[in-house]
């Protein structure tokens, strides 16, 4: 908050009057947005290039909407969410024989609690969509882990 108060510093954090240092907000998901960068490691590892691509690209577009969220940036993100989508189901469907059935159910289990966590959360304004940013970011943030999670053991067969 800028005013008569408050004198800006070269490091663009904000000193009142009593010199207490006004740090700026980080934001977690940010940094949990790096968690794709694993998905994507593995996938490469395992030779599925393209699903590799999709990590790589949502890591990069998650960082982008986490720090500066454009209208274009938020498309492009969505657009990779679901190019991973597409890749994950691919795998997963190509290789079904191959999980044992409790693979079968995390698997799904992670994409439905993510679908829930988003989808329903927006539609009644909670989880991801909650009012306070805190419960808000914690429910997304969790999202990013276990949907990173359930992308590994799709990648682990």
């Amino acid at each position: 908050m800028r005013g008569e108060d408050t004198i800006e510093t070269e490091q663009s954090h904000e000193i009142d009057i009593d010199n207490e240092i006004k740090r700026p907000q980080w934001n977690p998901l940010f940094f949990s947005s790096f968690i794709f960068l694993t998905n994507a490691i593995i996938a490469f590892y395992f030779q599925l290039y393209m699903y590799a691509f999709s990590f790589l690209g949502l890591t990069l577009s998650s960082l982008f909407v986490h720090s500066k969220d454009t209208i274009v940036i938020n498309i492009i993100d969505k657009l990779f969410i679901f190019a991973v989508f597409l890749s994950g189901l691919y795998v997963f469907v190509s290789r079904f024989d191959r999980y044992k059935f409790s693979h079968k159910i995390l698997i799904v289990f992670t994409f439905l609690f993510c679908v829930w966590v988003y989808i329903y959360g927006f539609f009644h304004a909670n989880y991801c969509f909650h009012g306070d940013q805190k419960t808000a970011r914690m429910y997304h943030t969790c999202m990013h882990l276990i949907g990173s999670m359930g992308h590994h053991l799709i990648c682990f067969v």
